[in-house]
């Protein structure tokens, strides 16, 4: 396990391809704007991370989840991510991201991903909270699951759950708390229990199948290094490509423990797969490769391994198959020019692009015992979908063929940002060559607002929202006598409305505002679009988007204005201007 983070970035490796928001969205492809140049071939252009604020109480932890996104929003694989806090006496960070209360106050944690030598940041407001005597910690709902699923506390601490997203309840089995049961309770609410008995408290949300959780109340026994566990356990990559494995200690109980020294790493066939010190594993062979963590402490030592398949890259012409109603590879790659044929079998089938499309755009339903094949001439990311069956999604990267050339362009994103007054959005300014792949070594961007009355940016492209109006913030850089700029349309307001997505639904579900107002969109969990049906405001419809993403429309004309997501079915909303 790596110790909790006091100043110095831990790194870790982002193996978060992001599958499960591709599960969630459905698929699509992002229709990022051209902001200035060619976009890069799945290049590192912007990094969320979720919750963008949190309240922890001392003692207690709260994951973060970071996506690392493409410039078309696409999910992008490979990137190094550090923590670091700029409070490490009011709270920690590890090098997977969680936060750990340490005493009352306030602390920013920052997230830095590099990726082929360009680094994008994203921060979290962390304010921490005193705890209870006794000591207490705090359950969040994520979906349909607890986070954590299990945690500790001593004799006489509390439990606050965090209730979010839906209505969610924690019935406890023979074991109870002082006050029983927590009722059905909705969504922004919290409910809080005392523990003043040690044992195990089991418990679940009679609401949701399979969502449970345990309270363990120690007494005076203290946590003991008993076991370790090493993650992801089953990894697949290419030659040459890389995952980052996590390593933690449990105590007696199963839960994490923290400020246990750093793993040692060691490989058994170097030849197909390498391990750092900090367990960047790397491959060199096609094979499979047995990955041993090793923590001592106080004299306990522990292992646990990770089974590393490695394959050949991928590369020419690829064939997809459709068992089981999965695009099998998901995502396969291919140089400029490649080819991809799929095979269909089991029932009809349709291939269905995004924005990006290959030559001979989207496959139609297709019938079992059949294939069809296009060609990929122009690098980028091709999200696609069956359409007929839903959840089915795949994913064809297409790589520069072009051989890097000079500075060419600079890409500021996002395009366009809308802050309330007071708030901050980070932009990010990329250059790019010839064939629109990410340079490094160039220097760094200057920023100017045109109108600091309205937002202000610093020099590493904080915009601050100043007051409601509108602005332009203009990116330039100066590399071997070559300036190349880019701008983002900046509005500064407070939204008439406030829309989030929670389990594929949009709420509220309709608002009515007065004419000139905006509304603003949040996309909590998987990938979304706003794909307005009759009428349609000033800026029209949103893209397939990611988790994070914030975006916002003002509404000129009295009318209903109806909307849904394309890719979730039922998923709709109104916006009623009067």
């Amino acid at each position: 396990m790596t110790s909790m983070n006091k100043g110095r970035p831990l790194a870790r490796w982002a193996a978060l391809s992001l599958f499960a928001l591709g599960a969630a969205g459905c698929g699509g492809g992002g229709a990022a704007a051209d902001a200035g140049g060619p976009l890069a071939a799945a290049g590192l252009e912007s990094v969320a991370v979720t919750p963008p604020t949190i309240t922890v109480q001392a003692g207690a932890t709260q994951p973060l989840t970071v996506a690392t996104l493409g410039p078309q929003g696409e999910p992008v694989t490979g990137a190094t991510l550090s923590f670091t806090s700029n409070n490490a006496a009011v709270a920690e960070v590890d090098a997977s991201g969680v936060v750990r209360g340490v005493t009352a106050g306030t602390a920013i944690i920052t997230v830095l991903a590099t990726r082929d030598g360009v680094s994008r940041t994203a921060t979290v407001s962390a304010t921490i909270t005193a705890a209870p005597a006794g000591g207490s910690n705090i359950v969040s709902t994520s979906g349909t699951t607890f986070v954590p699923a299990t945690i500790t506390i001593a004799t006489g601490g509390s439990v606050v759950w965090q209730i979010t997203g839906a209505t969610h309840n924690v019935t406890f089995g023979a074991l109870k708390p002082t006050g029983g049961d927590v009722p059905n309770t909705a969504s922004g609410l919290t409910a809080t229990r005392v523990f003043p008995t040690a044992g195990t408290y089991p418990y679940q949300c009679t609401l949701h199948s399979g969502m449970t959780g345990s309270v363990v109340v120690q007494g005076t026994t203290a946590a003991v290094f008993t076991s370790l566990t090493v993650s992801p356990a089953t990894p697949a990559i290419t030659v040459g490509g890389t995952v980052q494995l996590t390593a933690a200690g449990l105590d007696q109980n199963g839960s994490v423990m923290f400020g246990l020294p750093a793993a040692s790493w060691t490989s058994s066939n170097n030849a197909v797969a390498s391990v750092s010190s900090t367990g960047l594993v790397t491959g060199a062979g096609a094979g499979t490769a047995t990955i041993t963590a090793t923590v001592t402490s106080a004299g306990v030592t522990r292992s646990a391994t990770s089974a590393v398949t490695v394959s050949a890259p991928v590369s020419g012409n690829v064939t997809v198959t459709t068992p089981s109603l999965t695009f099998s590879p998901q995502t396969v790659t291919v140089p400029a020019g490649g080819s991809v044929t799929w095979q269909f079998s089991g029932s009809t089938h349709n291939v269905t692009f995004g924005a990006l499309k290959p030559t001979g755009g989207d496959i139609p339903d297709t019938d079992p015992g059949n294939a069809a094949s296009r060609t990929f001439g122009a690098a980028g990311t091709y999200d696609y979908q069956c359409t007929r069956h839903s959840g089915m999604t795949g994913q064809v990267v297409v790589a520069a063929s072009g051989v890097p050339g000079q500075f060419t362009s600079l890409s500021l994103t996002p395009p366009t940002v809308f802050v309330t007054p007071g708030a901050t959005v980070q932009l990010t300014a990329t250059p790019l060559d010839g064939a629109g792949s990410p340079m490094t070594g160039l220097g760094s961007a200057s920023f100017t607002s045109t109108s600091a009355a309205v937002a202000t940016v610093n020099g590493s492209g904080l915009v601050t929202g100043i007051a409601n109006g509108t602005a332009s913030v203009i990116a330039t850089l100066t590399s071997n006598g070559v300036t190349r700029a880019d701008t983002t349309a900046v509005t500064v307001g407070t939204p008439a409305a406030t829309v989030t997505t929670t389990a594929n639904r949009f709420t509220p579900e309709e608002v009515e505002i007065a004419p000139g107002g905006t509304v603003v969109w949040e996309f909590s969990v998987g990938t979304h679009n706003i794909t307005f049906k009759d009428e349609t405001p000033p800026g029209g419809n949103v893209p397939d988007s990611p988790p994070g993403t914030r975006v916002a429309r003002t509404f000129t004309v009295e009318d209903d204005y109806d909307y849904t997501c394309t890719l979730h079915e039922g998923m709709k909303g109104r916006i009623r201007v009067r």
